[in-house]
């Protein structure tokens, strides 16, 4: 410790020490000074398992030994509090974030959760415009319904989009898309980034986050796709026996003739109303888009 190379930033009652160690690695600890422990950093240790509470992650936070040096804490990235997929360092609170406060305070994220059940037959309720509509319908409140202006298009779609269905019963009862050009795509906003986690869903980047804010919010499911990944034009059809998907999470799905898809002329891009697919997704990259609405 008496190293020049050992960096010691100081906080209220705590102390994080940085210092080389064999082979080129650093090692960081966590301290609390045992006399000066805030009551609301107390150690919460289950005496049975001996193990630390979990992350909002899932991840079990136990004692463990780095450099046979004992480790009682542990440094979070987002994706390990379950805020983002962000795991390239460890996640930067505010300056002024008063030491011993409860993290989903700091980050504002200890707002009231209202869970609805719904039923089968009330898929009018699964955004929070149905929920709003059906509150005022009963007397409790009053439902508002912004005007919404529409936009002229400026130049025709480079791709056109039918629904083949054959001799069966028709999956899709209507289908609409429209092409964006010169779009940006990154991070949301804050702003948005905070309505998704507060409704259980993981932010993507500005282009996946706003078709989901629309969905919870308006009840009505968008799709967007990388158009520069779109082969030829789309159609809307039964899958095929044999084919498959690899869907935006990272999966990928067996398909069969009881599922609607939609393809283009490389195969299925999208499982209909369910999860795109990772062939024709938007990323960095992204500068122009097909937004997809569809009735299933």
């Amino acid at each position: 410790m008496r190293s020049q190379d050992v960096t010691v930033w100081l906080g209220t009652d705590l102390h994080l020490v940085r210092y080389p160690v064999r082979g080129g690695e650093w090692l960081n600890v966590v301290a609390l000074v045992e006399d000066h422990v805030p009551q609301e950093l107390e150690r919460r240790q289950n005496t049975e398992t001996g193990h630390w509470d979990q992350t909002a992650s899932g991840t079990e936070l136990k004692i463990g030994k780095i450099r046979d040096v004992e480790s009682r804490g542990m440094l979070c990235s987002s994706r390990e509090m379950g805020l983002s997929e962000e795991h390239e360092g460890i996640m930067e609170l505010p300056a002024d974030a008063p030491v011993g406060a409860p993290f989903a305070q700091v980050l504002g994220l200890n707002d009231p959760v209202i869970e609805i059940a719904v039923t089968p037959n009330r898929a009018d309720c699964l955004g929070v415009s149905g929920i709003a509509r059906d509150l005022a319908a009963a007397g409790l409140g009053t439902l508002k319904t912004p005007a919404v202006a529409p936009v002229a298009g400026s130049f025709p779609a480079p791709l056109s989009v039918r629904l083949e269905f054959g001799d069966t019963p028709s999956l899709c009862p209507a289908f609409a898309l429209r092409v964006v050009r010169g779009v940006k795509n990154g991070p949301s906003p804050d702003w948005l980034q905070a309505k998704l986690r507060a409704i259980g869903l993981r932010p993507i980047n500005a282009l996946v986050d706003v078709t989901n804010l629309l969905t919870m919010d308006q009840n009505r499911p968008l799709h967007v796709f990388d158009l520069a990944k779109v082969t030829g034009d789309l159609v809307v059809r039964r899958a095929k026996a044999g084919e498959s998907l690899l869907a935006l999470d990272g999966r990928t799905y067996a398909l069969d003739d009881t599922m609607c898809v939609i393809a283009d002329d490389r195969g299925a891009e999208s499982l209909a109303g369910i999860m795109g697919g990772e062939e024709s997704g938007c990323d960095e990259g992204t500068t122009d888009v097909v937004i997809e609405s569809a009735l299933w």
